[in-house]
């Protein structure tokens, strides 16, 4: 047997496949096999107060000029924010009418500049289509998809492997 550790420090959040491999020394494949894996990445402390407006003025995040379209954003983060990100969301975005545009921009920016730093916006992309679908498939008249239970899973550890439908169970 070989043993190795693998290197995950830089592994971002996601699935990924350990695959094991037998091969003779003629490199011939004698067996395969694939395990599927979830890697829940530390999050990475957020820089907000070192942005400037400057660097939000550049952004994709300057589109969002709408402070109640910005904060709904805001709140959809959640189900995938590390405890300190959304410890800053529930003590610093308590309100519509009390959160700043320009920090929630500034916070915005950085949430997802920590993620992907070549592509901020488009990982934001990817995960609004989650959140859109999550709206659709578990959202109610009252709740958005991402504040109810099934919808923060489906957002946090992704689609699921088996879905079993019992219409009208009590």
């Amino acid at each position: 047997p070989v043993m190795i550790k693998i290197p995950l420090e830089e592994l971002n959040t996601g699935e990924y496949y350990i695959v094991i491999e037998a091969r003779s020394r003629e490199n011939e494949l004698l067996s395969r096999s694939q395990h599927p894996v979830f890697r829940k990445a530390p999050a990475k402390e957020l820089e907000v107060d070192n942005i400037t407006e400057d660097q939000i003025n550049a952004s994709w995040v300057s589109a969002y000029r709408e402070k109640a379209i910005l904060f709904e954003h805001m709140k959809s983060l959640r189900p995938i924010g590390g405890d300190k990100e959304v410890y800053l969301m529930d003590n610093t975005f308590s309100s519509l009418e009390k959160t700043d545009l320009r920090y929630l921009q500034r916070f915005f920016y950085a949430f997802w500049n920590t993620r992907n730093q070549e592509d901020s916006q488009g990982e934001w992309l990817k995960y609004r289509e989650k959140v859109n679908l999550a709206d659709q498939e578990f959202g109610t008249r009252n709740k958005k998809g991402y504040e109810t239970d099934r919808g923060r899973v489906f957002l946090r550890y992704g689609q699921p492997n088996d879905v079993t439908d019992r219409a009208n169970e009590p």
